[in-house]
């Protein structure tokens, strides 16, 4: 076998799944799947949380630049080179690393491609450490154990319509919570291509999670929707302490004299 699968599924898959049974079995009288998606999800997005939130630093670093980037490209339309040398230069002055929003993002992906593919196997009894494997010797065991209705939903079995709608509304909510308002750029003439794109993706995006939500089992869109609560929840208070630090930070303001020429 692949050592690369071995060590992922020794590190990660086995632990998490194991927790998710047993956050399940902690559910009393009918040890509900729901439970555990729920609690496994919020788990994993505290774990991941000092990651997340540099993601969103950064993002909001990036969006406090706007006004000076849209200047910069109005200033050197034209020539691509000395604008990309002075966007860096801009960048350097702020202390803002470009690549720093995407590493903790692509740090994140063996956790939740784990949990794509637990949440389509959660009857795996042969992930199973001694103790629960014990209880559940085989998968009819846990599978008979286990309650995977979540309000008359079963979560092994894909949902057309609820979650994968609620999944697309929490997307958008999230996308647009994520873009600097509009009136901040209104007031500049060029209008950052990136920030276009943005607004285009919040519509189109929304739109492609409630399709391919309805093609997994349910249990993927409920831990999409806790985990996208979560991150609104995460940026809403990131945000709040940022402005309260803005605020009661005293403003300094710098005049520079130009000096005379000589006679």
């Amino acid at each position: 076998m692949n050592p690369i699968t071995d060590l992922a599924r020794l590190l990660l898959l086995q632990p998490l799944f194991n927790l998710f049974i047993f956050l399940a079995v902690l559910w009393p009288f009918t040890h509900n799947v729901a439970f555990a998606v729920i609690g496994l999800s919020i788990l994993v997005r505290l774990l991941l949380y000092p990651l997340q939130r540099q993601t969103i630093k950064s993002q909001q670093a990036m969006h406090k630049l706007a006004p000076e980037l849209a200047n910069l490209r109005e200033e050197h339309k034209g020539d691509q080179t000395k604008l990309a040398q002075e966007t860096m230069a801009l960048y350097r002055r702020h202390g803002i690393n470009p690549a720093s929003g995407c590493l903790p993002a692509l740090a994140q992906l063996p956790i939740l491609i784990i949990l794509f593919y637990l949440f389509r196997n959660i009857f795996r009894h042969d992930l199973l450490y001694a103790p629960l494997l014990a209880r559940f010797p085989t998968a009819e065991a846990l599978q008979s154990a286990l309650d995977t209705t979540f309000f008359g939903i079963n979560l092994v079995q894909p949902d057309p319509w609820i979650l994968p709608i609620i999944t697309g509304a929490l997307q958008f909510f999230q996308s647009r919570q994520m873009l600097p308002p509009k009136q901040e750029l209104k007031t500049h003439e060029g209008v950052d291509f990136q920030q276009q794109l943005s607004r285009q993706m919040m519509y189109i995006f929304p739109l492609m999670t409630i399709f391919i939500a309805r093609t997994l089992p349910a249990a993927l869109p409920l831990s999409w929707s806790v985990t996208t609560i979560f991150m609104i929840a995460q940026q809403w208070w990131l945000s709040r302490s940022a402005k309260l630090v803005e605020a009661t930070t005293p403003k300094v303001e710098v005049t520079v004299r130009q000096k005379s020429p000589k006679r």
